[in-house]
């Protein structure tokens, strides 16, 4: 299944197969996908997870951008590191 995210207005806007399916979150600055998973970046900073249009959890502070790979999301910080977290659990940073 091919699905697609943007943040547009705060929230973030879900399509699938091209087609818009639902809007959900609020206060979203950025936002990715791997498929399944949808990492968006608050405009506070936090990162939040949802799976199927449902919140699943939050962490992190002072990011800017992320993306997501399986497990795995690695951040982009305001000061221009890398941080991993694995399942919401802080890795490492570069």
């Amino acid at each position: 299944m091919s699905i697609a995210v943007k943040a547009k207005g705060g929230t973030i806007v879900e399509y699938k197969h091209g087609a818009y399916n639902r809007s959900y979150g609020s206060n979203i600055a950025s936002v990715a996908t791997d498929g399944s998973t949808v990492v968006a970046v608050t405009r506070s900073g936090k990162i939040e997870e949802y799976r199927d249009g449902y919140y699943v959890k939050s962490y992190g502070s002072n990011a800017a951008s992320a993306y997501v790979i399986g497990d795995t999301v690695c951040v982009t910080t305001r000061s221009g590191k890398i941080q991993e977290y694995q399942n919401g659990i802080f890795c490492r940073e570069y």
